[in-house]
């Protein structure tokens, strides 16, 4: 298990690195096309890389998921409800790296987030609501007065 963790762990590192320094063009194509059949794969593990692959490269390849995004959120609010733990957590991971780099997109799409995340706050295991915790805390930075 411990090297399946860190193999995962160097592999979103190399995944970020990648699209932080490489031509989106060259990156984006390729995750996004993994991401949709591996959301809803039946292997745990598959989504949990999709939910990844979608968070680190969300800096990189922010111009891309911004053009995207009405297509890509719906994953990952779905995924902010699967039955597995490390899903959920890769999902609110994402869902705050995006209201990190995705601005000021994702902030016109508060009214299906924060409900999604607000859930996720009352998840049973601590790993998810510190995740979710981030989520909202990066989210309600860029949010108007107005929607608070």
């Amino acid at each position: 298990e411990s090297q399946g963790l860190a193999a995962r762990v160097m592999a979103s590192q190399a995944l970020d690195t990648l699209a932080c320094h490489c031509a989106s063009t060259h990156i984006y194509p390729h995750v996004s096309a993994f991401v949709k059949p591996a959301s809803e794969a039946a292997d745990p593990y598959t989504r949990l890389a999709a939910m990844t692959a979608l968070a680190v490269i969300a800096e990189g390849c922010a111009d891309n998921l911004r053009k995207r995004l009405d297509a890509v959120l719906p994953l990952v609010l779905r995924c902010l409800q699967d039955s597995d733990q490390q899903v959920r957590g890769a999902a609110a991971f994402a869902i705050g790296q995006f209201s990190e780099f995705l601005q000021p997109d994702i902030i016109s799409h508060y009214e299906a987030v924060l409900p999604a995340v607000f859930a996720v706050m009352h998840d049973p295991l601590p790993g998810v609501q510190e995740r979710a915790c981030y989520a909202l805390d990066a989210f309600c930075e860029a949010l108007d007065k107005e929607i608070l």
